[in-house]
């Protein structure tokens, strides 16, 4: 049975981190193929879902990591916060 490794290098990673930390402005980064068993970092960038997609390779595979942070309901002077990752 054949394996199959994939090499996910550094710098995804770290984009990943960034996008995951809410005290950076990052919330999206985008990886791509860059070989039969290695992906690559495409973008990493602040913005909506829709400007996220904008950036999206035309004619390539896109992996996308996105955070969104938003109040879901406020009561009084509570304002909790929401992170969702997708």
């Amino acid at each position: 049975m054949a394996s199959f490794a994939l090499t996910i290098p550094d710098s995804i990673t770290n984009g990943i981190n960034l996008v995951r930390n809410d005290s950076t402005p990052e919330n999206y980064c985008i990886a791509t193929w860059d070989s039969d068993n290695s992906l690559s970092l495409f973008d990493i960038g602040t913005g909506s879902v829709n400007e996220m997609v904008a950036n999206f390779p035309p004619n390539d595979v896109a992996y996308a990591f996105y955070r969104r942070t938003f109040v879901q309901e406020s009561q009084g002077d509570v304002v909790p916060k929401t992170t969702k990752f997708c």
